[in-house]
């Protein structure tokens, strides 16, 4: 190789060297932006199955009572409206509507329920591991 190829090649491989690390270092980020795992449990037969809608997107459906998803759902950290609806009714005919902060690196079990009063809740607890 004469001096013009073997200058260029080593130009080649310093900037290779030194790009090869910044865009490993920005997957990196991205991959660490914080979620939190959720499991959404059903613990009503009031309105048969449900749907579960987190900052508008469906992420459980037809959630039978009495159970639980089988697996985490990874929700965004933030704060993000939960709605919960008959399975197939859409957003628009929620059952229940509440906003919920999520933070990030938590597990949370959701569950949806109706209080002494008849009124539809969604409590959100540490999510245990059996």
């Amino acid at each position: 190789m004469n001096t013009k190829t073997m200058t260029a090649v080593r130009a080649t491989l310093a900037a290779l060297t030194l790009a090869v690390p910044v865009t490993l270092g920005v997957a990196s980020a991205r991959d660490l932006t914080p979620s939190t795992d959720v499991i959404f449990v059903n613990a009503t037969g009031q309105v048969g199955l449900v749907d579960v809608y987190v900052g508008g997107k469906l992420v459980v459906r037809n959630l039978f009572p009495g159970t639980r998803t089988s697996f985490a759902n990874s929700v965004p950290a933030g704060r993000h409206e939960v709605v919960v609806t008959r399975a197939g009714d859409g957003m628009s005919r929620a059952v229940l509507r509440k906003t919920m902060e999520f933070v990030g690196g938590q597990e949370r079990a959701m569950t949806f329920s109706f209080d002494g009063n008849g009124e539809p809740t969604l409590k959100a607890e540490k999510a245990s591991a059996d």
